[in-house]
């Protein structure tokens, strides 16, 4: 049996397939950004994510500052899981607590630990690693649904807004007879002093008058009189309470549903002319799709076909082959790639027979329709111009 090794492995130590799922699980962009700067390592301003990604990931591979600096910042970083991990004396402890930190939600920190324990054979790596890749996918399978769920979110709120802009007209509508039903009724309130005065006097002259029929017809005229009084005094206090709880509406404030905003995909962004495609630059041409969603396939090549030119597709490496990439590239005449949905392998392919046949190539920085249509308008500007090299479209 192999004596297992005592020192655990340095981020350059690892084999070149961890490199790409350890700096893009357990580090963030600004965090790549910053290491570069601590290195001393230029960045450009051109560099998008995905370039700076991958140029980091072919920088830590070598024992160099930046790999150094890297490692003792990711050790630093997650030093918690690595003295948990230190507890694992043998590979089947070291994979019970990957299980358990899996399981739990818990990746970056013991994804680093586990990875570089010296108790990581080539099973457990092999293992580890597929978890990993899996974890990605399940994570861009959510993100799509958000997706999803934020658009029909914009769509409830467009008519919750309508539905509130005609409840506010209604109910301002209402506010507005409330009021003047109010103030009719202070007006009769305002009355009422008047009358408790005349009930005074009246009173006042029964007490004087304790006889005949005349008391008889003022004690009649007095009950009315009181009669009249007692229900003009609720009346007034039902008014006096309507008053207030009106007063007490009037002070709140109205609720207003929470914003949700979301851009649609469109050909073109807001402020900008959509790229003019011209049909007989197109004619007969050949356009190479590498990578995106295969469902978005048909709706690619209508487009281009309703341009009278051919689309060939190759899905970068998920299920097509090497080989029929190559063919591929020498049989068309330009090629469009979107960056979310290839291979490392694949793009640096594609580069490298872009620059040996001298043809276009434009690098996507999304799969959808409305960035492809707008890449048909930038290839033919770019052959009206005569410049032919790798692009990154801004889409």
């Amino acid at each position: 049996m192999a004596e297992t090794p005592r020192q655990r492995k340095k981020l350059w130590q690892l084999e070149h397939r961890f490199h790409c799922s350890v700096i893009g699980t357990c580090l963030s962009l600004t965090e790549l950004r910053t290491l570069c700067r601590k290195a001393g390592i230029p960045i450009p301003e051109a560099f998008s994510d995905y370039e700076l990604h991958c140029s980091f990931v072919t920088a830590v591979a070598q024992p160099g500052k930046l790999a150094k600096t890297t490692h003792k910042y990711l050790d630093r970083k997650y030093a918690i899981a690595l003295r948990r991990a230190r507890t694992a004396k043998d590979g089947e402890a070291l994979r019970a607590f990957w299980h358990e930190a899996r399981d739990a939600g818990d990746i970056a920190g013991p994804y680093w630990a586990a990875v570089t324990h010296p108790c990581a054979d080539e099973r457990f790596l092999f293992h580890l690693f597929g978890d990993i890749h899996m974890l990605s996918h399940l994570q861009g399978a959510r993100i799509r649904l958000d997706m999803a769920r934020l658009a029909r979110l914009t769509q409830e709120t467009t008519a919750l807004r309508h539905a509130l802009t005609q409840l506010r007209e209604r109910f301002h509508a209402r506010l507005a007879e409330k009021q003047a039903r109010i103030d009719e009724l202070q007006a009769q309130a305002e009355y009422l002093p008047i009358l408790r005065r005349r009930l005074q006097a009246a009173e006042h002259q029964l007490r004087n008058w304790r006889s005949g029929a005349a008391q008889a017809r003022l004690e009649r005229r007095l009950a009315e009189t009181k009669a009249l009084c007692n229900r003009l005094a609720a009346r007034c206090e039902r008014l006096e309470m309507a008053l207030a709880a009106r007063h007490g509406q009037n002070q709140g404030e109205t609720p207003t549903p929470r914003q949700t905003s979301s851009e649609p995909d469109l050909p073109a962004r807001r402020g900008e002319e959509t790229p003019a495609i011209d049909f007989s630059r197109l004619e007969g041409r050949c356009i190479l799709y590498v990578g995106g969603l295969k469902s978005q396939w048909p709706f690619l090549r209508a487009w281009v076909e309703r341009c009278k030119a051919e689309l060939i597709t190759h899905d970068g490496g998920r299920e097509h082959g090497r080989t029929r990439l190559d063919g591929l590239l020498a049989r068309a005449d330009w090629v469009i790639c979107p960056l979310d949905q290839v291979s490392h392998d694949a793009v640096q392919r594609i580069k490298a027979a872009c620059r040996r046949y001298d043809k276009p190539c434009l690098l996507l920085s999304n799969a959808s329709l409305s960035a492809f249509v707008r890449a048909l308008g930038q290839l033919v500007q770019n052959q009206e111009e005569k410049r032919w090299r790798i692009l990154t479209a801004d889409t």
